[in-house]
């Protein structure tokens, strides 16, 4: 199978597997393990990260042996994941929206930008059970569902920001008086934690 990271894939939503193909999607899957393996903390993964557009993707699970599950057309039905940026200042959508910067396997130089909210429910078919599972997620499962979701539809460009916070892509060094997209401060003041630790 060709691996290839950070493919142009990554940037258009993805297509959902066919019954006729769950035996393929099944290696892709093994494939996405064998990546997650060779990083370090990877705690989900999907298809199109490594150039396949189809809905399949891999995320932690410490009940299995092999330490992740492999989900075929995955959904997060609620907490769906949102930016809620315009013109580089976060907009409050409700009291829940959380701006996270993480790192990414396809984007080893820059961070993703991601809004994500505390919880989600999640429907997928799991090819380790063999049977369509829907469950709740909190907390920093309900971050990986979210990612997971949001590199299904296609990821923004406009969200893929320099290591250091302080450039987007494509441009140059921010103004003095330049806020934080994170918490709207200018960035003098801003004291934003960035998290280094867990890659999606």
């Amino acid at each position: 199978m060709n691996i290839r990271l950070d493919t142009e894939c990554i940037f258009h939503p993805v297509e959902l597997v066919n019954d006729d193909e769950l035996t393929q999607m099944l290696e892709v899957g093994k494939e996405l393990i064998k990546v997650a393996k060779s990083s370090k903390n990877c705690a989900c993964l999907t298809a199109n990260q490594i150039g396949i557009s189809k809905r399949v993707n891999i995320i932690v699970d410490h009940d299995n042996p092999n330490g992740y599950n492999i989900y075929v057309n995955a959904d997060v039905i609620s907490g769906t994941s949102q930016t809620g940026f315009v013109d580089g200042l976060c907009i409050n959508v409700g009291t829940e929206l959380q701006t996270i910067f993480v790192d990414s396997i396809s984007f080893p130089q820059h961070k993703l930008r991601l809004g994500v909210m505390p919880q989600a429910t999640v429907s997928g078919f799991s090819l380790i059970s063999n049977d369509r599972e829907e469950f709740e997620a909190e907390g920093e499962l309900a971050h990986y569902w979210q990612a997971i979701q949001y590199m299904f539809n296609g990821v923004n460009k406009d969200d893929i920001v320099d290591r250091d916070i302080m450039t987007l892509k494509g441009k140059s060094k921010v103004k003095p008086n330049a806020r934080c997209p994170e918490c709207g401060r200018k960035f003098k003041k801003c004291r934003c934690e960035i998290n280094e630790t867990i890659l999606y």
